[in-house]
């Protein structure tokens, strides 16, 4: 059997850059391949809707390159770089038939990635990871220095999130011990939450822009344009989080506080049993912030950034996913 080529991605949207890293693949690999996808759902990454519906998302792919697309259950959609690539490169994996795994990276190189991956899969490396973290430095500083203790200046690597990704899914195969080859294809065009020229850009500029009413076109393939400009005629997009927020912020004012196990609203303070029974006891900072936010604030906005204890820096295991995945 000749080469088929995997790729995990959050398509949100499907955009130019998504295209090239298939055709890129397919130039290095035979124009022939089949491509199988792996794509989170109708939620990614914090618990945020796509901006289409994972069908429109995966039409799209497939009208621009792909051969099958799949779905990334959401357990693993909605978790850290590291369960996100454990999920989706273990699905790839388990299909017995994906002999390549090609991924986007800042790097561009994958023998530096790979040394950085095999310094985070050495046992001894959580011993120097609380050394670090003793010292009072974020979960992100202590872990690129316990790494830099064994690959020097290579640690680096993981301040860019595309690099972060990229390690995490070499981490995977070889932590599964998968017959998969990686392969990975240099990014090019904007970088995540910035805003860039050309008609390559990042999937969280592209969001932004359809959230402020702009026509995004320019920078997706043709074929995608026209599927999402179906879903807007049809009234099914984009979705944004604006959408779910008086719905969310109601919701969550109706749970118990994981204390006083009372209902926030005024209207409604009588005893109830808690909701937050699963939660850690006593109740996380992030479980208390919650709460505070849903009091005091008209708004959601803020909440989804609200600094988690030991977040693996800002994204290091959590990085947005816009390069490969967007």
């Amino acid at each position: 059997m000749g080469n088929v080529i995997g790729v995990v991605a959050e398509y949100n949207p499907f955009h130019n850059g998504h295209a090239r890293l298939i055709e890129q693949t397919r130039a290095q690999l035979g124009a022939v391949c089949p491509v199988v996808c792996v794509m989170s759902g109708d939620f990614v990454q914090r618990g945020s809707p796509a901006v289409y519906s994972k069908f429109a998302r995966a039409e799209a792919a497939v009208r621009c390159g792909a051969d099958l697309v799949l779905e990334l259950p959401l357990p693993w959609s909605l978790s850290s770089a590291e369960g996100f690539a454990r999920g989706a490169v273990g699905l790839l994996g388990s299909l017995g038939v994906v002999t390549h795994l090609s991924f986007g990276s800042e790097c561009g190189e994958l023998d530096p990635l790979q040394r950085v991956a095999e310094a985070l899969l050495d046992p001894l490396l959580g011993e120097d990871l609380r050394a670090e973290l003793r010292s009072g430095i974020p979960f992100a500083a202590a872990r690129q220095q316990a790494v830099a203790r064994r690959v020097g200046a290579l640690a680096e690597l993981l301040q860019a999130p595309n690099n972060i990704l990229a390690v995490e899914y070499l981490k995977a195969i070889y932590d599964q011990r998968l017959e998969l080859h990686p392969l990975t294809v240099l990014r090019t065009g904007a970088q995540h939450d910035r805003f860039a020229e050309g008609n390559i850009r990042s999937a969280s500029e592209l969001r932004m822009r359809i959230g402020a009413g702009e026509d995004v076109s320019a920078f997706l393939p043709r074929a995608a344009a026209e599927i999402f400009a179906r879903e807007k005629t049809r009234g099914r997009g984009p979705v944004l989080p604006e959408a779910l927020e008086s719905a969310l912020l109601s919701r969550l004012r109706m749970l118990p506080h994981p204390r006083r196990k009372i209902r926030l609203t005024a209207s409604s303070r009588s005893s109830t049993p808690s909701n937050f029974a699963i939660c850690p006891k006593p109740p996380s900072l992030l479980v208390k912030a919650v709460f505070v936010f849903c009091e005091r604030r008209q708004s959601i906005e803020r909440l989804a950034h609200y600094p988690r204890p030991h977040d693996h820096g800002g994204h290091v295991s959590h990085p947005p996913r816009d390069a490969l995945g967007g």
